[in-house]
Parts: C-alpha cells; structure tokens; sequence
C-alpha cells in the first residue's frame, strides 16, 4: 500500500472510531489490528492529522478495487466493534459504500469543508443542482410527498429550496415584513425589501452558486445531487464538517429505495427519530433550513463590500464592513493592488517559471515589467525604493501572498462571497483577485474614483 493511501486509511479509521464520539474497548483492540495489517505508522498517523475525510476518501478512489473491497469488510468491523451501530457510524459507511465501492452505480464525493454559521443540519438532506434540470425537478414536485415521507421515515429532513421559497411566498407580506423587522429592528428599508424579495423566489441553482457554493466550492457547478451532512472531525485542531454528494442523474424515485435500504439495514436500532416541523394557523416556522436560509439574509455580515485604497494614509479598507487591512506592511499592501491592478487589466499574473532556457528571456522581460509596476505602487505607499521586495524570489513574494490571504480571511464571516477578495491560483496557474471591478476604487485628490479610471495608475492599467 503506498504512503498516501496509508495516511488516508489511518484518517478514515479515526473518523469511524469517532463518528458516535464515544471510543470503546472493541474498537481500540481492532484499531492496532488494522494498523498492522496495514503498515501505518506513528509518522501516517501524524499526517493523516493534517488530511481531511473528503481527502482521504479521494486518495482510497484510486486505490486497487481489491484494496477497497477488503477495506470496506474492515471498515464494516470498525462500526459494530463495540456491538452497536450508531446512525453517525451508519451515514459514514454509506458515503463510503457509494465512494469506494466499485459495483456502485451512483457517482458520489465526499466534501469536507471548514466549519461555518448557518451550516446544514445533521439530519437535513438537500436537492442541489448548478443547472435548472427540468425533468428532475418535476419528478420531485410530483412525488413531493413520497419523497419527503421516505427520507423522514428513515430520519431526514428533506430540504427542497423551492418549496422554503413558496413558504415565504405564502406567509401574509405585512406578517413576514413585522417578522423581520422583529428579529432585525435596525434594518433599513431598502434592506429589509431585498430580503423579502429573495427568501420568496429563491431558486436551488442561485443558493447553490451565490450562498451555500461559497462554502462548498464544489456545489457552484454541480450536476443535480442529493447532499447529507454526514458529521464533523478535526484536521489538526480546525473543526471541518463533512458532506456526502451523490449525484441522481437517473432520478431521485430510482436511488432513494436502495439508499434508504442500505442505510437502515446498517442501523443496530429499530428506533428512529423522525422530523416532525409543522407550522400553525397564524404562525411562522423559524426553525431547520427555513431558520438557516433566513438568517442568512437577516444576517449583515454577508456583505458586499468596496475594497478603497488611500495612498496618502497607506490604508486599504472595507468600508461597508468598517474594517482594514491594519495587520499587513505597505509591502503587502502595494502587492494586493498590484495583483488588483493586473487581474482588472491583464486578467491576473503567471509566476510560473518555465522549463525552457529559450523562455527565460521573455519571463524575465515579464517580471522586469511586473517589478517595476511593484516599485510604483510600493512608493505610492510611501515605500524607500532602496528597500522594495524582489517580488523575483519565491521565498519573498509567497509568505507575501500568504499573509495576505490570512488577513482577509479574518473578514471571512463579514464578506459576502470573501473568496472573491483573495488572491487565488486558478487552474491555469494564474494569480487573480476576482472582486468585481466597480467595487475597486482609489483615492484621488480627495474622491474616490474607480481604479480602472485612475491617473494615478493609468500608466500600468
């Protein structure tokens, strides 16, 4: 088995003996067993510390289909070690069914992503989809009732975006108009009108691209899938939560009987806990996903904000978020508007340094161009040219980039779609910084004027 692989069985391992949070005797004797079999050492478990669930399940994809046959048999021991197969253990084993399994006629993925406010539930189970797919979506109109049931007779929460947007739509307007200003009496006007508006014709594609894809990248472009929240571990000492992405191509009626088969013939109790969320007469449900997709647009840290950048001070702000990028020196700050400024102009910045010495000549050319526009930034910020940064040096410019990143990612809560606002390797190997250009401005002469209009930089735009 090679390293990686072995790093990962050890990940799984632990989330498995975890799952239930309780570790029991049988599991600990099982565990050294496994670990013998299969040669993880102390070292594989250390790095396995630093790889998440949704990692470690793609690293053991690739792995030979007689290696992960007979590790979903030791998997299975794993779970019932103790006697008992608790529900936590139960979703776990499933997304490793659909994932490893070759006979498996479903695609499905594993995600782990960092902890969040307004995550999914643990019972909840979401349609999502990038693309409107009409079929599908008539499919679980019509057989609403069947599906929900199903899901809720074996303890899920089905999540259906456009049946929580009829629930708005269907509340009274001045009944849901007193319910916000209740839960958010500072509102503005404005604001409390862009949200009833979009609570009420929400679609799965737009929360899929716009509100919970900025949180599970891999839902912005996604085929139509259901999504079970399948628990949560640490990687180090960062809390991640884990999804289970199956996608249902064939139709939801096709897949759903088999899952839930598979699923309740794992659990070691008869007994299931089924959701049972009601609204009254005269009442409004504030609870579940209609709670969470609520509060998402109630809450005001999910802002959109102008990123102003004011020479004179060496300061570059978020002003609809009341905060700055104190923490960083004016050697990341020049560098921040230098990839600002060549992301709005020349679609971002390759540092990749090529192979060919015939090549050399032009990347050289290149960064020559890129140190110089460096130089004028640097000084704008009241930077001694004697002392710029040789942005050249890889041991210089990415703990830059890096620092850079970490003091965005503060406002991570704050900035809506903060993702944006970073600067990000795209999968061509370019630096780009997404932020839509209107929301780019610089001081000049005491305004502010958007940075593609700038005299100040208009030689290097």
């Amino acid at each position: 088995m090679k390293k990686n692989e072995r790093i990962a069985v050890s990940r799984i391992l632990v989330d498995l003996i975890m799952a239930d949070t309780v570790i029991d005797a049988g599991e600990m004797e099982i565990y050294p067993k496994l670990k013998n079999l299969y040669g993880i050492s102390i070292a594989d478990e250390v790095a396995a510390n630093t790889m998440t669930l949704g990692e470690a399940v793609s690293v053991m994809e690739s792995a030979a289909s007689e290696v992960r046959t007979t590790l979903m048999q030791n998997f299975a021991d794993v779970t019932v070690s103790d006697g008992f197969c608790a529900r936590s253990e139960a979703l776990l084993m499933i997304a490793l069914q659909l994932c490893l399994n070759s006979n498996s006629d479903e695609s499905a993925e594993v995600i782990s992503v960092e902890s969040y406010r307004n995550s999914m539930e643990d019972n909840q189970v979401l349609y999502v989809e990038s693309q409107y797919d009409e079929d599908l979506n008539n499919e679980i109109k019509q057989n609403y009732r069947q599906i929900n049931r199903d899901l809720k007779l074996s303890g899920f929460d089905f999540v259906y975006i456009p049946y929580v947007a009829s629930h708005y739509k269907k509340t009274p307007p001045e009944m849901l108009r007193r319910i916000v200003s209740f839960l958010s009496p500072n509102l503005e006007e404005k604001r409390l009108n862009e949200i009833l508006s979009y609570v009420s014709d929400i679609t799965t594609c737009e929360f899929c691209k716009e509100q919970i894809g900025e949180r599970i990248s891999a839902l912005k472009d996604c085929n139509p899938s259901l999504l079970f929240k399948i628990g949560k571990s640490y990687v180090g000492d960062r809390l991640f939560e884990n999804f289970l992405r199956v996608e249902i191509s064939e139709g939801i009626l096709r897949f759903l009987p088999g899952f839930i088969d598979d699923f309740t013939s794992m659990l070691s109790s008869d007994i299931v806990v089924v959701p049972k969320v009601e609204e009254g007469k005269g009442q409004f449900l504030y609870s579940g996903f209609y709670k969470q997709i609520f509060d998402i647009y109630l809450n005001r840290h999910e802002i959109r904000s102008t990123v102003v950048i004011d020479t004179q001070k060496a300061e570059i702000s978020f002003p609809e978020i009341n905060a700055k990028l104190d923490d960083l020196h004016r050697r990341e700050k020049a560098l921040y508007v230098l990839f600002m400024v060549e992301s709005l102009s020349r679609g971002g910045v390759s540092l990749t340094k090529p192979k060919l010495a015939k090549q050399m000549v032009r990347y050289n050319a290149k960064m020559k161009d890129l140190q110089a526009k460096y130089n004028f930034i640097y000084s704008l910020f009241g930077g001694d040219l004697r002392k710029v940064p040789d942005l050249s040096l890889p041991e210089i410019r990415n703990p830059m980039i890096s620092l850079i990143k970490k003091q965005i990612e503060k406002f991570s809560d704050e900035l809506y779609h903060y993702n944006d606002y970073l600067i990000e390797k795209n999968t061509y190997g370019i630096y780009v910084v997404n932020v839509d250009s209107s929301l780019l401005s610089i001081l000049e002469k005491g305004e502010f004027v958007q940075l593609q209009k700038s005299k100040i930089l208009s030689s290097i735009l």
